[in-house]
């Protein structure tokens, strides 16, 4: 069970386009014309069936339209088709974890962070399906690794204070929580864990200080 709710990396929009309809259809997306852009994108498939981009872009739309289904078949078509074709394998793993195959999520995310070790968001992602399946400590080995990469990342540390909390290590959790509020002074869910925490250890003033600074804030 999760304390609170965990920010998750969102779906990632695709690279450079190829035929002018995979362009039209990417500009259709921007503009929030799904059902358009799928069109686009499946006039693409029928001409160019083995353009990975094409597959990757209509399963962003489905995505887009609540269709998991569909962008679940588009992302993996996209990932046959180009095995190292980062984003797809994200969003993959994104829609995975929607869907709470956390093992699967937890595959494609691992993968992700194997080709681009130096970006954030496959860590942020796998980091909440371990949480999910109840593996805490690699859940902080992930956040610990964006944090090395952004150190001022507040969801990072806000998140890894939640896992300490889990955990039961409450003077852990505050010192990740104070410093998320350092960076974030507004952050009303890490006044609001850190008081949990507080009164977890028995520290009630300090628990009231910060409920009292969550309402003014």
């Amino acid at each position: 069970m999760i304390v609170a709710a965990v920010a998750t990396a969102g779906i990632l929009w695709a690279g450079n386009a190829g035929p002018f309809s995979l362009q039209k259809g990417i500009a259709y997306g921007r503009g929030k014309n799904f059902d358009q852009a799928i069109r686009e994108f499946s006039g693409v498939i029928q001409t160019h069936p083995e353009n990975a981009t094409a597959y990757y872009n209509r399963g962003l739309m489905h995505y887009r339209k609540g269709n998991l289904t569909g962008a679940l078949s588009d992302f993996a078509r996209a990932v046959e088709l180009r095995p190292g074709y980062f984003q797809a394998l994200f969003n993959r793993g994104t829609v995975y974890l929607k869907k709470g195959d956390d093992a699967a999520a937890i595959q494609d995310f691992t993968r992700a962070v194997a080709l681009q070790p130096a970006t954030a968001d496959p860590y942020l992602n796998r980091a909440k399906a371990y949480q999910e399946i109840g593996k805490l400590d690699k859940a902080i080995l992930d956040y610990d690794a964006i944090i090395t990469l952004h150190p001022d990342c507040v969801e990072a540390l806000y998140s890894k204070g939640i896992v300490y909390s889990l955990e039961g290590n409450f003077d852990s959790a505050i010192k990740n929580y104070s410093r998320a509020l350092e960076i974030n002074p507004g952050y009303k869910m890490a006044y609001y864990q850190r008081a949990m925490a507080y009164q977890k250890k028995g520290n009630f003033s300090q628990a009231r200080s910060d409920l009292l600074n969550m309402v003014v804030t």
